[in-house]
């Protein structure tokens, strides 16, 4: 009936343009999350190409119960809106489509925001 979840990795991670090294940084950052506390758990996989070239899980998927997060945990997620964005964003940035240390206005407008703003009257949506 269903289908058994796989996130082992594929691909050597410097075959598709990842470092090693880099990628366990991550892992190393949101282990602090749980071991302060802020999350009780977490499961991080990275691919590249439609190939996984890191998976890593780390705390518990239920606390109370002491049960680890494993590879195939599933977990609710309520809102996707920032993670979405973020990668949309990365995304952005890796084809040179912005420079994160840039002024707002020039990604927001493509160039350089207009000396005097535009303004609408109140109460009008455009």
């Amino acid at each position: 009936m269903g289908s058994e979840i796989t996130v082992d990795v594929q691909t050597p991670p410097a075959q598709v343009g990842f470092d090693a090294a880099r990628l366990a940084r991550i892992d190393r950052h949101f282990a602090t999350y749980v071991d302060d506390g802020r999350l009780p758990g977490w499961q991080i996989v990275v691919s590249r190409r439609g190939q996984i070239v890191h998976s890593s899980t780390y705390g518990m998927r239920d606390v109370q119960a002491g049960l680890p997060v494993e590879p195939d945990t599933l977990f609710r997620i309520y809102s996707m809106t920032k993670p979405i964005t973020s990668v949309a964003a990365m995304m952005l940035y890796e084809e040179g489509a912005f420079e994160p240390a840039a002024p707002i206005g020039q990604a927001a407008s493509g160039g350089e925001l207009p000396a005097t703003p535009v303004r609408h009257p109140p109460g009008r949506l455009r």
